[in-house]
């Protein structure tokens, strides 16, 4: 969730303490996946989510009551695991969820008081805020923020169980989109990603395009004098889909030269078979041999009605989305 950290640091600043929960394992079929958050507020307002439902509802309730009374060692972290079954139907037993659906899910929850715990969650959002690096520690002591670099052999969010427990979340967003073209699609695509929380880079040549220019919600901006130069701002390539959608088919295959000679995830195109063919063609041209045309994924987009820009947004966000646990 975009700007979670931020709101997080604003209630702190208010004096007000708050509830963080974040769901840190899971088995398939929860309700609650890794890396969903909420933080509730003294007031029981609610920012994010783990996942809904009756389980939901009673830490909020749990969160109130903490909240509500003085701090003490009830502040402190807790790691508790819940199953999504109930052995007795009238019964809600201890570690069960409440929820009769499938699968578990495995939080930790944590009190944060502004005069303990502000200065910390503020250099946790600044970080964020920057798309910076560094990691989130919850121990059983309490919450931390290491700026040190990101081991990206190392899961996004790790929980450690060998001396006691760890969880670390590294704050670098690791599912990334560079999309060429800041058209009426561009725009539509980011909207998509922006609320999937991705981190978007959206190229152009044209830097009076409005739906360039106005994309709030593109995380950087990037114009060039040649589509073919785009790919080289990218922070992390490795970590990073692209999505070729310029006004024609020159500057697509500008774009895709620079991309295939960046290391980036996958490369995806949009148009209809005619135009991918002549794309192709002039891409042997231009001296790619087979095994980077094979790089190359077009149409893009699932198979499914998209006429829209809309509709095309979902079609290539869906798409993406089959691949994002790589």
């Amino acid at each position: 969730m975009k700007g979670f950290w931020a709101q997080l640091e604003a209630e702190l600043n208010l004096g007000s303490p708050v509830y963080l929960v974040l769901v840190v394992a899971h088995r398939r079929g929860s309700p609650g996946t890794v890396g969903a958050r909420m933080f509730v507020c003294a007031d029981g307002r609610q920012v994010g989510t783990i996942g809904g439902s009756v389980l939901e509802l009673d830490l909020v309730g749990r969160a109130r009551e903490l909240l509500a009374a003085a701090p003490s060692g009830a502040d402190l972290p807790k790691l508790e695991r819940f199953v999504h079954r109930r052995s007795d139907p009238l019964h809600i037993a201890p570690g069960e969820s409440g929820l009769i659906c499938s699968g578990w899910q495995q939080h930790v929850s944590v009190a944060l008081r502004p005069e303990r715990d502000l200065e910390t969650i503020h250099a946790i959002a600044e970080c964020d805020a920057q798309g910076g690096y560094g990691a989130v520690w919850i121990t059983q002591a309490g919450i931390q923020f290491d700026d040190a670099a990101p081991d990206l052999m190392s899961p996004a969010i790790d929980l450690q169980t060998e001396r006691g427990w760890r969880v670390e979340e590294q704050l670098l967003n690791r599912q990334r989109l560079v999309i060429f073209g800041g058209g009426h699609c561009g725009l539509a695509l980011s909207r998509v990603m922006a609320e999937l929380d991705w981190y978007i880079t959206v190229v152009d040549r044209r830097a009076d395009v409005a739906t360039f220019r106005d994309n709030d919600c593109a995380d950087q901006h990037v114009l060039v004098e040649d589509f073919a130069s785009g790919a080289e701002s990218l922070s992390w390539p490795q970590l990073t889909d692209a999505i070729v959608m310029t006004t024609d088919y020159h500057s697509d295959v500008r774009a895709l030269l620079g991309c295939l000679g960046q290391p980036l995830r996958s490369i995806g195109v949009m148009g209809s078979p005619a135009k991918l063919r002549v794309i192709r063609e002039a891409l042997t041209d231009a001296g790619v041999g087979a095994a980077d045309l094979a790089r190359v994924r077009g149409p893009v987009g699932l198979r499914m009605k998209s006429d829209t820009p809309a509709e095309i947004a979902v079609s290539v966000a869906a798409e993406l989305l089959q691949f994002a646990d790589r």
